[in-house]
């Protein structure tokens, strides 16, 4: 609506005039100037002026020429040239031009004069047209000084109206206020703050839209921004990290990201298919293939399994071959494992499937041939024929002895007649009918069933009567008048049927097609569906629907309810962003149905607590409440499928305008629960229908040009597709998927995956069979751990930097519930042996965790723990305060004492080195040791350990005052070397490696050892010999003439290949058509040979001679008869 502006008179006026005068003097001569302007401006304020009115004035001589052209003309004229005659240069030739600026300023009033000419003795005065001084914000208009509206601010004399980002909300502004940080308007004129919309955040990004301009303007385009809700987010490999940004920034070549509405580069990851691309042998036998954007996955080459196809397969583990057939593996030309069966006597087939027929006779009518013993045979007869070779045998169907068309069955001693429906009997000659079964009032009438009985038939009483007997009066409301629940109401004559939807009909027998869908092709506001009045306030509103759109320029409105007081009553609409109005308040999703496929959305509001709900593909995507809560939408309004109301029933925009595909609309006015909500996105049996607008109506209330098409919901999914590592099934309406061992199938199909209504699988990819994943099996102090593969059967290998021993299974297996198996290992170094607490002291202990206080159960401590020793009051220390277990074992000083300073400390008696406690096994006394202590250096003596040995606890005594040696507690333990390295395809016989020991090694069969089977370990830690190798087993290679006359099929010679002869025409092989090569190099047999058929002699020639004595294949053989014959 426009608004008033309010307006006052100026407070002053002013007008400007000039005054040119052609002095007769100098313009160097200032007085005679000033005495010109004075008189001039005595003359003015005269004739002028009468109160609050000021005159100013200023001058300038003007006595030059305007450019050098019309000075050059000057001064031809003055030599040559007679003078031109224009009016024009005439003026400019004047040298002497004295001009006067006058400005006139008066207070403003009704009687102001308005100047134009004034005659002056000098020449005529030339006012300009008078100038309204207004006050700031304000313009000037006619007499008046006009106020700027609200959403305009004047610049100079003109009211500007706000731009996009701005807004004024006073009256008479010369600037607008700037929206808040990351705010802006819809429209140029904003008036409030309210009108400062959020921009699209990062994320997402605007698209254009165009406003209206004003009339003058009406052919220039201004387009703006989209503002929140209207924003849509970046799609997959799209970030955008500011606000109100127009688009979205790609990922760098071969990078994605995860999802939708990515904010910064930082998202972008590196896509499946560049992995594939850029690492080629990332599957070692196998070929990399996209999964989707971010996973690949490796499709083995036959023979291999593993995460990256790093593993043979033992294609012969589960013996396909049948009836007996024995499994060996062979190489193909390019390397690959195959297998072959050999089959027994009599089968054949790739799996040894097929039996030879070995059966002479020649059944009849399909019969089949058995053989019951050996070399017995029979015909098994197909229903009607016997005899030895199942011939027919004499007909009793003949003469057509069935009437009515029936059909004629023969039997062993007999026939049978099939008959049509509607008629019995042995010929087929009677009707049910025929026996006059109903009483009285009623008549017979013969049904059509598919297996007719002498009940097939009812009994229809005649007009005015009913009951089973026919003998009562017609009630006209009895309880099958309507049908599918319909509502009897009676009436005088006749019964009325109410019926609920979608059902309609005099008996409510019919049912409105809902089998089709609706096809919203074009950008056009015509095309839409209006359904009738809604006549009723609603304080709930569900709505259910089917769509599938592609479209990505427009907002698109699914369901627009409007009425005279709001048109947002309740609206569904843009399918880049779903956003959700009730009584003009919204809420926004960031729910994408633009992408091509078919979605289910359900949408529900209830007015108690405003609370809402939105259902996609049967899952709760956003619910809250607040939205327009305790309001009721108000009924009288209508409901529109397809646009979006900007008023009651009209008022359509092209950008809110749907493109694409509905179907199986239904809006109740009840909030559905959550199964109603299922049943509806997924029951073809027993469909729920809304009770305010049900599918079936739609069609006959279409307006413009839609397209009806049928629908191919509710029809039998295809078969699933084969998942890798697994199987499927479908049972009833479900596809289940189990994986095979040690592989888990997603977790959105883990309870099966379902046939939808839309006659889809469920899920937008298929699902697929992914090997479990037990992760890094983490860190190993004082040790480390080989192997980069995590996944199912993959393995790691656990071992002990020097010095430390493995306590566990050095191997760990990814297994088939996701966890490494067994339990990881722990590595043991040397230990310190803890002592006990000194009277009057407390321990702390210092490790590589916190500190801790000691504990009295502890027997051993780990190399560099460090224990402080402090001493209660009243006590006094003796020894070092702080003890460290060194890498010997050992402790660097001996634990200390707390003595009280008042008792009396005896003199120590010397022990005797005699009495020294024995060295441990493999170890001995260091004599370095004992002859400190006779030297009375010190009181300890030391123990050490054999070379290959570590020492292992305390490994020292020293004399205590009472003349006593303290315990040694010390053991020598062999060095170990740890587990050697992997050995492909082998394995280690013996797993103690320890000083001294021998690692035996033996090759996995078809490999042979090449190296020494054994190593040994050094006193150093390390196996002293080089690791062997296992090399496969070769047999001699067979050459081009290995076989003459023949050929030879198998190009391959390692161990279980399997070469094959055959000879060529004419020859027969003597020998194995089949060799295999052995686990000892050698052939399982010597090549076969290729020798010429013999057809034997050809018998005597009656009254002739045969010659020739070689009878193999290429001989040939002459005859001659006896002389008079030929």
């Amino acid at each position: 609506m426009p608004e008033c502006s309010a307006n006052k008179y100026p407070k002053e006026v002013i007008q400007n005039a000039t005054i040119d005068i052609e002095p007769d003097f100098e313009c160097s001569e200032a007085d005679k100037m000033n005495e010109i302007e004075n008189d001039l401006q005595s003359f003015l304020t005269n004739e002028i002026c009468v109160d609050n009115c000021t005159i100013s004035t200023n001058s300038k001589c003007l006595d030059e020429v305007s450019n050098e052209k019309e000075e050059e003309i000057s001064n031809i004229i003055k030599r040559h040239a007679p003078r031109p005659k224009s009016t024009q240069n005439k003026n400019k030739r004047r040298r002497k031009k004295f001009r006067i600026n006058i400005q006139v300023r008066e207070k403003y009033s009704k009687d102001s004069r308005i100047l134009t000419k004034l005659d002056h003795k000098s020449g005529s005065i030339v006012f300009d047209q008078p100038q309204f001084i207004c006050p700031a914000g304000y313009i000037s208009k006619r007499d008046f000084c006009v106020q700027c509206p609200r959403g305009t601010y004047q610049v100079k004399n003109k009211c500007l109206s706000c731009e996009f980002g701005f807004y004024s909300s006073e009256h008479g502004v010369t600037s607008c206020t700037p929206c808040p940080q990351h705010f802006s308007t819809r429209k140029l004129r904003s008036k409030s703050i309210t009108e400062c919309k959020k921009q699209c955040p990062p994320g997402t990004h605007a698209r254009k839209k165009a406003v209206k301009n004003p009339r003058r303007h009406h052919k220039k385009i201004i387009e703006r921004p989209t503002l929140e809700p209207f924003c849509k987010s970046c799609p997959v490999g799209y970030y955008q990290d500011e606000y109100g940004q127009l688009e979205c920034s790609p990922c760098p070549k071969g990078y994605t990201t995860y999802g939708y509405g990515s904010t910064n580069v930082g998202e972008c990851i590196e896509s499946a298919e560049e992995i594939c691309l850029k690492s080629k042998n990332i599957c070692n036998n196998g070929k990399c293939s996209v999964r989707d954007r971010i996973h690949y996955q490796c499709d083995c080459f036959e023979g291999y399994v593993g995460s990256h196809c790093e593993k043979r397969k033992e294609i012969c583990r589960n013996n396909p071959c049948q009836n007996g057939g024995s499994c060996v593996v062979g190489y193909d030309n390019t390397n690959q494992p195959e297998y072959k069966c050999m089959c027994f006597e009599n089968y054949f087939g790739s799996f040894c499937e097929k039996v030879v027929n070995k059966c002479k006779l020649k059944c009849m009518n399909g019969g089949s041939c058995f053989e019951y013993d050996d070399n017995q045979f029979m015909c098994l007869c197909t229903e009607g024929y016997t005899g030895e070779l199942c011939e027919p045998e004499t007909p009793y169907c003949v003469n057509d002895i069935c009437e009515n068309n029936g059909t004629c069955l023969e039997k062993s001693t007999t026939y049978e007649c099939e008959c049509p429906n509607g008629f019995i009997g042995k010929r087929c000659h009677l009707l049910p009918c025929d026996f006059k079964p109903c009483p009285q009032n009623a008549i017979c009438i013969n049904t059509n069933e598919d297996k007719t009985s002498r009940n097939s038939y009812r009994c229809v009483c005649t007009e005015g009567w009913s009951g089973e007997s026919c003998n009562t009066k017609l009630n006209f409301c009895s309880p099958n008048s309507c049908k599918n629940n319909g509502t009897c109401t009676n009436l005088p004559t006749n019964f009325e049927c109410n019926c609920p939807k979608p059902f309609h009909g005099a008996n409510c027998e019919n049912e409105y097609n809902a089998n089709y869908s609706i096809v919203f092709e074009r950008f056009k506001t015509s095309d839409y569906v209006r359904l009738p009045v809604l006549e009723i306030d609603l304080q709930e509103i569900s709505v259910c629907l089917w769509l599938k759109v592609t479209d990505n320029f427009n907002y698109g409105t699914l369901v627009s309810y409007a009425t005279r007081e709001n048109d947002n009553a309740f609206t569904l609409t843009d399918y880049t962003g779903l956003i959700m109005y009730v009584n003009g308040q919204y809420i926004a999703t960031n729910v994408f149905l633009n992408d091509g496929i078919w979605h289910h959305v359900c949408a529900t509001w209830r007015s108690n607590e405003g609370i809402y709900q939105v259902y996609i593909d049967g899952n709760l995507r956003q619910f809250g409440s607040g939205l327009s809560a305790n309001r009721l939408i108000s009924g009288n309004g209508y409901m529109i499928i397809g646009q979006e109301q900007d008023t009651l029933g009209g008022k359509f925009s092209q950008a809110e305008t749907f493109v694409g595909r509905m179907t199986l609309i239904d809006i109740w006015s009840k909030v559905l629960t959550k199964e109603d909500i299922f049943r509806h996105y997924h029951d073809c049996v027993n469909p729920i229908y809304g009770d305010l607008y049900t599918w079936g109506e739609f069609q006959f209330h279409i307006q413009g040009n839609l397209r009806i098409e049928s629908s191919h919901f509710c029809n039998e999914c295809p078969r699933p597709k084969n998942v890798f590592n697994g199987q499927v099934e479908v049972i009833e309406n479900s596809a289940f998927y189990k994986c095979n061992e040690g592989y888990k199938i997603g977790n959105d199909f883990k309870n099966g995956r379902k046939c939808l209504k839309s006659s889809k699988w469920e899920g937008q990819r298929e699902p697929y069979c992914r090997r479990l994943y037990c992760g890094p099996p983490g860190f190993l102090k004082n040790g480390f751990i080989h192997g980069t593969n995590y996944y199912f059967e993959d393995q790691v290998i656990c071992g002990c930097v020097y010095g430390y021993n493995l306590i566990g299974e050095e191997r760990l297996t990814c297994g088939k519930y996701g966890k490494w198996e067994p339990a990881k290992p722990k590595c043991i170094g040397p230990q310190c042996k803890a002592f006990k607490i000194p009277a009057n002291g407390k321990f702390t202990v210092f490790t590589e965790t916190p500190h801790e206080e000691y504990k009295e159960d502890i027997t051993m401590l780990d190399v560099g723990t460090q224990i402080e020793i402090t001493c209660k009051e009243g006590t006094n220390l003796i020894g070092e305060s702080v003890i460290t277990c060194q890498d010997e074992g050992v402790w660097d000083n001996d634990p200390p004492v707390c003595e009280s300073p008042y008792t009396t400390t005896p003199k120590p008696i010397r022990c005797s080195v005699d009495e020294l406690p024995s060295a441990p096994e493999h170890g001995y006394l260091v004599e370095e040791s004992l002859e400190a202590y006779q030297n009375e250096v010190t009181k300890t003596v030391e123990y050490n350990c054999n070379i290959g040995f570590l020492v292992e606890g305390l490994n020292s005594s020293f004399c205590r005052d009472d003349g006593s040696w303290s315990d040694v507690d010390v053991t020598c333990n062999r060095v170990s070397c740890g587990y050697p390295s992997m050995l492909d395809h082998g394995f280690v016989v013996q797993k103690n490696y320890l000083f001294g020991d021998e690692a035996i090694f033996d090759c996995e069969t078809g490999y042979y050892l090449n190296g020494s089977s054994s190593i040994s370990c050094g006193e150093n830690g390390l196996f002293e010999e080089s690791m062997p190798k296992c090399i496969r087993i070769t047999c001699n290679a067979p050459d081009a003439n290995a076989i003459k006359n023949g050929k030879v099929y198998g190009k391959n010679n390692f161990f279980g290949d399997i070469l094959r002869f055959e000879c060529d025409q004419g020859f027969i092989l003597n020998g194995s058509s089949f060799i295999t090569c052995g686990k000892e190099g050698v052939w399982s047999s010597e090549f076969p040979e290729c020798r010429k058929i013999s057809c034997g002699p050809p018998g005597d020639l009656d009254n002739g001679f045969s010659f020739g004595r070689s009878y193999k294949y290429g001989n040939y053989i002459t005859f001659e008869c006896k002389e008079g014959l030929s």
